[in-house]
């Protein structure tokens, strides 16, 4: 089965755009062949400057010759692309040039669960066998850290009230123990039947695809857990250890935005392998990627307040730098959140 892009199906996209300047703006169009969805040219065809900004019904260029792109499917294997530069008919008044807003029309286009999957029959039993099972990322032959099975209570209530996101901390390591309890209390599973296969996470999940991986980031290190880059294998209920170290202030400048992440005691960096929700739920499915890592997030900062540690979510990553550490390759999986944890 072919990997589904996670970007707006073009064609769509082009229909949209037509819809909302209207056919006395377009006097004539390049023309791209797609002629192969699962080409990496698919997703970057999207970050040119030839596509328009539609919002509030003003249009913006970067220049007055300024491609208008119309894509259609060709059955071939390769891409074979025709751009001409025609102009733009300007508007009645000059207009600062913005870049596209792709989020503004993906939402637009995203809105009908119909869009971009086959229909899902309402028998489970006649689902392909790719969206009844559930996916795992694992590093077999790397060494392993075998987390405890721990065991906590406490009142629910008592902690959405208290929770608070504190930047202020002060550089000293947490427990393995309490890593093993953020992790399994916030994506881990939960039970398994008989049979082995799962039956719940901590964490909602649209259809059970559990898209998302988590790599904890651990600065300080003490208490059983050395410094370095680990992964949660969620399927052992163990981290997989991907590079022992200490990582340098200068490195921690280089993949995150704020100086206070330095004083954390780890980062725990939310990837996304896309392909195990989209290939079932196309378009919409990059929503329900989203609102899972948000879910995980809620999840660990109720955990780090029943354990008393400090937690605060982290949307400043420098994306394509963390994902290089991680050796992802920011389109099948990329990173989509983090969460700092510290004392």
């Amino acid at each position: 089965m072919q990997r589904p892009s996670r970007l707006v199906h073009v064609g769509r996209l082009v229909t949209l755009c037509s819809t909302f300047i209207g056919t006395r703006h377009l006097r004539t169009s390049a023309v791209v062949v797609l002629e192969n969805r699962s080409c990496p040219v698919y997703q970057k065809l999207f970050l040119t400057s030839c596509l328009i900004r539609i919002q509030n019904r003003w249009l913006t260029s970067a220049r007055k010759n300024l491609p208008i792109v119309r894509y259609e499917k060709h059955a071939c294997t390769r891409l074979r692309l025709k751009a001409v530069t025609k102009s733009i008919r300007s508007s009645q008044k000059t207009l600062p040039y913005m870049e596209p807003d792709f989020s503004y029309l993906y939402h637009q286009s995203s809105k009908d669960l119909a869009k971009g999957h086959p229909p899902i029959p309402t028998n489970a039993e006649e689902w392909p066998i790719e969206w009844r099972t559930v996916y795992y990322k694992a590093y077999e032959r790397l060494p392993k850290v075998e987390l405890p099975d721990v065991k906590k209570s406490s009142d629910l209530f008592e902690i959405i009230s208290r929770r608070k996101s504190r930047k202020v901390m002060s550089s000293q390591p947490i427990t393995l123990e309490e890593i093993s309890c953020l992790l399994k209390y916030s994506c881990g599973n939960m039970n398994l039947v008989e049979s082995g296969r799962i039956m719940h996470r901590a964490q909602p999940s649209g259809g059970e695809r559990y898209p998302i991986e988590v790599y904890p980031l651990v600065i300080s290190g003490g208490n059983g857990l050395s410094p370095g880059l680990y992964h949660y294998n969620v399927k052992s209920h163990a981290l997989d250890v991907l590079w022992e170290k200490q990582f340098s202030s200068g490195e921690l400048d280089n993949l995150f935005t704020f100086d206070w992440v330095k004083r954390a005691s780890c980062v725990f960096i939310m990837t996304a392998v896309f392909h195990r929700n989209q290939m079932k739920y196309g378009e919409r499915g990059y929503r329900y990627v989203l609102i899972e890592a948000g879910h995980i997030g809620q999840n660990m900062c109720l955990v780090a307040e029943a354990l008393k540690v400090k937690c605060r979510p982290l949307g400043g990553t420098r994306d394509e730098r963390v994902e290089s550490l991680l050796e992802i390759d920011g389109i099948g999986e990329s990173v989509v959140y983090a969460m700092t944890i510290g004392r």
